[in-house]
């Protein structure tokens, strides 16, 4: 990345003479912090701050400073104009839906397609809609190239993240694209209480099909800085977006088991994000259904996960719901076996809980004989307990009547 200094908070030259208007300007940070401003309003958000960075020091330097250093006067007015101000919305999204399009994996998966636009236009509108009063609360690489985010290092990140004093002032981070980053650039968040949510997870909603993805990234660089965050005193964190292996090996790893065992959480079904707190509060950041857009979800029968609410949801087919009762299971659970709604293995028959299931042929509405299998153990422990209190009853009743017969004698 173009820089113009030697280090973060370094002397931006005061001893130069000043400038009249019959000066020529040989080098960018010969402008003014208002011009550069101004040409900055036409780049992504992102791009702004990673120009901020530039204008500083070399991304190493951050590093070499502890990421404590500052931005210069050039950065501190493009940061402080880029986060009370728009810039381009339109163009950002037509881009970031164009990358969708263009990707191998949603031209097989059109359904899908929608609920990712969606979720591009939410996240957008999130991401230049905020930041008001000076101060950058959100961070979203989804708005910049795939080709520019992939080039991005550790380095290029923790530099943005210290330029913008993001463990003061960050609420939101998404590494979306950021295919070259391996967990260190985390550093400058060490210990953060403002922030909120975290998205770590830089394959979500790019084109699967590139190959230069690398995905390095190491969940113990990423671990350590966010267990400081949980550390900290007051910390907000509510949201956890991981890469989805890591959600789907959990068991098996103990890393993971490590950093989550001691925290209440619960698992979105459809995002592959990890939610904090009481279950209220994690419902509340839980993200809009990719299959409606809707932001109501219900907790798995069985498990913590959550599921969508909406029964008319694209995504209704990842759920087994009950046709009496609407108690829902999420289909990792279903595909277990043990569920609390399952099929049987009749094709006609539809999704029921145990109980309903139980009820049902119990009471002879259903005649479904992989239902009643699926439920015989049931029936027959219910038929020997009723067995053993008939049975009691009966040598109860035969005691009494021969008391009876020896006090008429």
């Amino acid at each position: 990345m173009a820089n113009s200094a030697s280090s973060p908070g370094g002397s931006t030259g005061s001893s130069k003479r000043c400038k009249t208007s019959h000066d020529a300007v040989e080098n960018i940070s010969d402008l003014s912090g208002d011009a550069l401003a101004a040409i900055a309003e036409y780049l992504p958000k992102t791009s702004r701050a990673l120009l901020a960075v530039a204008l500083t020091a070399p991304p190493s330097s951050w590093r070499d400073q502890g990421w404590r250093g500052q931005p210069s006067e050039a950065g501190r007015a493009i940061l402080a104009a880029s986060a009370s101000s728009g810039g381009p919305f339109e163009t950002v999204v037509k881009m970031a839906c164009s990358e969708l399009e263009n990707s191998r994996t949603y031209k097989f998966y059109k359904e899908k397609l929608a609920g990712e636009k969606r979720l591009v236009q939410c996240r957008m509108v999130d991401y230049y809609g905020t930041n008001e009063g000076g101060s950058w609360e959100v961070l979203d690489f989804l708005d910049i190239e795939a080709d520019l985010a992939d080039k991005l290092t550790d380095d290029d990140i923790g530099a943005t993240l210290a330029c913008i004093d993001a463990r003061s002032n960050l609420k939101k981070l998404h590494l979306t694209k950021c295919t070259s980053f391996v967990g260190e650039g985390l550093e400058p968040l060490r210990g953060s209480s403002a922030l909120e949510q975290i998205d770590i997870n830089i394959q979500t909603l790019i084109p699967s099909y590139s190959t230069s993805y690398k995905l390095d990234f190491s969940p113990q660089k990423a671990f350590t800085v966010l267990r400081s965050i949980w550390a900290a005193e007051g910390s907000s964190l509510r949201r956890l977006q991981m890469p989805p292996k890591w959600l789907t090996q959990k068991d098996d790893n103990t890393l993971f088991v490590e950093v989550l065992g001691g925290h209440s959480y619960s698992l979105n079904a459809s995002t592959e994000c990890c939610y904090f707190g009481p279950l209220r509060e994690q419902i509340a950041v839980a993200d809009r259904c990719k299959g409606c857009g809707g932001s109501d979800y219900t907790t798995c029968a069985d498990c913590t996960i959550l599921v969508c609410s909406n029964l008319d949801c694209e995504n209704y087919d990842d759920v087994c719901t009950c046709i009496q009762c609407r108690k829902r299971s999420c289909c990792l659970c279903s595909n277990k076996g043990d569920a609390s709604v399952k099929w049987c293995e009749m094709d006609e028959c539809e999704e029921c809980c145990e109980d309903c299931r139980y009820i049902a042929c119990r009471e002879r509405t259903n005649d479904c004989q992989f239902c009643k299998a699926l439920v015989f153990d049931r029936m027959l422990q219910e038929s020997t307990v009723q067995g053993a209190e008939m049975d009691r009853l009966r040598a109860e009743i035969a005691e009494l009547r021969r008391a009876q017969e020896s006090d008429n004698r």
